[in-house]
């Protein structure tokens, strides 16, 4: 395997939820812009795939961490510090993916709110918070969460899913504020439909866009201004006329589909 180019000039980012789909996707788009890599999630083989790939493709550093963010007892100051410790003392970009759904999020189920929220709002939001410290230490970088369009629709189905993502969106702009003009730029992204495990097999309406083209997009964002974006752009015009329809209709529209 040929040795990885690392550079001080290189951007150093971090990716959570880099098992699969979006995340995996922008690894591999990061890597070849030149980045240097920490790649997290909890399937350490899916992940170790990925980072020889990188390195021996695009020969760029790449290391793996497997965590868990919905676990109560998973220490975010920690890995915050293990992922400095890999890349030198910096972190430019961070990327958070990880997220996800469950089949039995489905009506008044005590049982998955502790782990949805886990998973999809709380680990976010210390990982966020970590990360933006050590940023606005060193001058700056960039914080990227991700929301879906399931927050502007909530329902019998996914409704913690839903809300999880609707609290990181509040979250995400709080941050934001929080952290105007001190160098450290929020970036809050909903996705649409994308052509994942999550979504495969569901009757949709609307275009499925593919994880390397959402990839391409982040990019771009992750050099931009602070602010919330939606993937592929048309989903605002969606999410935003969803929010604005009379009960009755919204549950007419709804009435016996599935969630994204």
């Amino acid at each position: 395997m040929s040795e990885p180019l690392t550079s001080v000039a290189a951007p150093r980012t971090v990716i959570v939820g880099a098992s699969s789909g979006v995340g995996r996707a922008l690894a591999r788009r990061l890597a070849a812009a030149g980045h240097d890599l920490v790649i997290a999630g909890r399937d350490r083989s899916e992940l170790e795939v990925t980072a020889r790939d990188i390195v021996f493709r695009h020969r760029r550093r790449c290391e793996v961490l497997c965590v868990d963010i919905a676990d109560p007892a998973w220490d975010a100051e920690a890995f915050v510090g293990a992922c400095l410790d890999r890349l030198a003392g910096r972190v430019d970009h961070l990327f958070i993916p990880a997220g996800g759904a469950r089949a039995d999020d489905r009506g008044p189920n005590p049982a998955v709110v502790a782990e949805i929220t886990a998973l999809n709002f709380v680990g976010p939001g210390r990982l966020g918070a970590g990360f933006a410290r050590a940023m606005e230490s060193a001058g700056g970088g960039s914080i990227m969460f991700f929301s879906s369009i399931a927050a502007a629709a909530p329902r019998g189905e996914n409704s913690v899913y839903s809300a999880a993502k609707a609290a990181l969106d509040v979250y995400a702009a709080g941050l934001r504020h929080a952290l105007d003009g001190r160098g450290v730029r929020v970036i809050s992204v909903t996705l649409g439909y994308v052509d994942t495990p999550q979504s495969f097999g569901m009757q949709l309406a609307l275009p499925v866009s593919s994880p390397e083209a959402i990839a391409e997009r982040l990019l771009k964002l992750s050099l931009g201004p602070a602010g919330s974006y939606h993937l592929p752009r048309f989903w605002w015009l969606v999410t935003t006329t969803l929010r604005a329809l009379p009960r009755p209709v919204y549950r007419r529209l709804f009435r016996g589909r599935h969630s994204s």
